[in-house]
């Protein structure tokens, strides 16, 4: 072997546990959310289109917006609100809104939300997603269960810092009163985990004020867009 590549052997080893530890540094989140460290921390979820499959049912959204809130004990509340929801079970195709109130937009209600950072990946947990609508005012809907929303990605902007993330749905819904099902999120296969990722940002504390109240918040949110 000449002197050459002995040279370049060696400057691969230096150079390779530097690249391998930029690349695992890029690939974990910094340091997520020091709520102990604060009051609380508030963030923002948004995503695109959510399909929810059980039994012969299928309701298809497209998109979603939440919003929550974490203490210094990382637990804290999450609501989601899932805009421009249509069933996929008459040819129709009714639209959807919240079996609460005929002029609210379908929300998951207020969930418990719990940081799990000491995780790897780091996971928050969304517990309580109870979810309750109607298509066309005739077809009525329920869907009960959980977020685990894994955090991967991130990136740095002027505004702060934001992580793309992972949903999984582990639910069960029915339609009026016929059978309870396990609840799908693909449009073709049987699984629980979002095809398409969520993004995750933290709300700068000079913009808490100005948040809205989290149990009227969605319909608030639906009138301005």
């Amino acid at each position: 072997m000449d002197a050459r590549r002995l040279i370049l052997l060696a400057v691969l080893a230096l150079v390779m546990p530097l690249f391998m530890a930029t690349l695992s540094m890029a690939s974990v989140p910094p340091p997520l959310l020091h709520c102990q460290e604060r009051s609380g921390c508030s963030f923002h979820l948004e995503g695109s289109a959510l399909t929810l499959r059980f039994g012969a049912s299928e309701v298809r959204c497209l998109s979603l917006f939440g919003r929550g809130q974490l203490g210094p004990a990382t637990s804290g509340t999450t609501q989601i609100l899932l805009r421009g929801c249509r069933e996929n079970v008459t040819p129709f195709r009714f639209t959807c809104r919240s079996a609460r109130r005929a002029s609210e937009p379908i929300t998951t209600g207020e969930m418990s939300s719990y940081l799990k950072s000491g995780a790897k990946p780091v996971k928050l947990v969304l517990l309580g997603a109870n979810i309750k609508f109607v298509c066309g005012d005739l077809l009525r809907f329920s869907v009960e269960g959980f977020w685990v929303v894994h955090f991967a990605t991130h990136h740095r902007r002027a505004s702060g810092v934001r992580w793309q993330v992972a949903p999984v749905l582990f639910a069960h819904g029915g339609q009026g009163g016929g059978g309870i099902f396990d609840v799908y999120v693909d449009p073709v296969a049987d699984v629980y985990r979002l095809p398409l990722p969520w993004s995750f940002s933290l709300v700068e504390p000079r913009r808490r004020a100005r948040l809205m109240r989290p149990s009227n918040y969605a319909s608030e949110m639906l009138s301005k867009r």
